[in-house]
């Protein structure tokens, strides 16, 4: 393949890394590029439409897969079937353009959620059944109504088995009778409604409830778009070893919403459009459409402002 420059293929949509081993970028020409150490080493071409936003699943669900999202609704998983050969192994079509896509960790079975942005806010499920070595993949399909207006952003929990972190007597009768207590799935979702949704997801897909709805007190809706209270980007904090939970949400304005976060900064005029953690969870960056900018946890779990790139 001959060498090219990222800055030669032309406006980047959404950017992921695979764990540091590869970069993949999503395009407006409908191609997904992967690089490493800044090489192109692939082109995927599949999607007809401006490719919106990608996701890794987690090396250890196996081979590397990739989803991509497209304006037309298109969703194409890719995995590397063999070294620098990329495969479209699955494909599906959802309401709307695909305005977020994200992997779960895989056990006990790996999900794709898949955010909608059409005017029924479809909340997509992908739940892995087979990977197949000729025939193509099987998966199992759920659709839930979410956001009015159309899903922004989702973002999954870290997972954590309560085998892992629970202790007492429960727990070695668990072991002991061999039964598996299943991990716990939870969901975060921003919409075009107003409101910033978690929701709570069995083991293997089959069922999701809202747990947490947050608003402008006033059930979201047209009241919170004229307010400018509109959530546009939530992403939870990796586990870093430590059983806690820490939820990073962007709003247009936050003055006057019924609870209290922990930390909130002032980024300005301009909203935010992504949200992204290290993987250690030490560093997050939040994307703006004029600039981004880099924040890291100090002493005593303050988060401080490190540099802004591009103004």
């Amino acid at each position: 393949m001959a060498a090219r420059s990222l800055s030669s293929c032309g406006p980047v949509n959404d950017a992921a890394y695979d764990a540091g081993k590869w970069l993949a970028t999503a395009h407006s020409d409908g191609t997904v590029r992967i690089w490493s150490s800044g090489e192109l080493v692939a082109e995927l071409v599949g999607h007809k439409a401006s490719v919106l936003c990608l996701s890794w699943a987690p090396v250890s669900s196996g081979p590397s897969t990739l989803a991509s999202g497209a304006s037309d609704g298109q969703v194409v998983l890719w995995r590397e079937v063999r070294p620098g050969e990329w495969q479209n192994v699955y494909q599906k079509f959802v309401t709307g353009a695909v305005k977020a896509l994200a992997f779960s960790d895989p056990e006990p079975q790996l999900i794709l959620a898949i955010g909608g942005g059409d005017e029924l806010g479809v909340l997509t499920f992908l739940v892995e059944l087979r990977r197949g070595a000729q025939g193509g993949d099987q998966w199992q399909v759920k659709s839930i109504p979410a956001h009015g207006g159309g899903v922004l952003s989702l973002s999954w929990a870290p997972s954590s088995s309560p085998l892992v972190l629970a202790t007492g007597p429960a727990v070695t009768r668990g072991q002991t009778l061999g039964r598996a207590i299943a991990p716990v799935r939870r969901l975060a979702t921003a919409g075009r409604d107003g409101r910033l949704l978690t929701w709570r997801i069995d083991a293997r897909g089959e069922n999701a409830s809202q747990e947490m709805v947050l608003d402008d007190g006033n059930g979201g809706g047209v009241a919170a778009l004229a307010s400018g209270g509109l959530w546009t980007a939530v992403a939870w904090r990796p586990n870093c070893g430590l059983p806690s939970q820490t939820l990073v949400a962007c709003s247009e304005d936050a003055e006057g919403l019924p609870f209290g976060p922990r930390q909130s900064f002032n980024l300005g005029a301009v909203s935010p459009e992504r949200i992204a953690w290290t993987k250690a969870g030490s560093l997050l960056a939040v994307a703006l459409a004029d600039r981004s900018v880099l924040f890291k946890e100090s002493t005593g779990g303050k988060w401080t402002k490190v540099t802004t790139v591009g103004e």
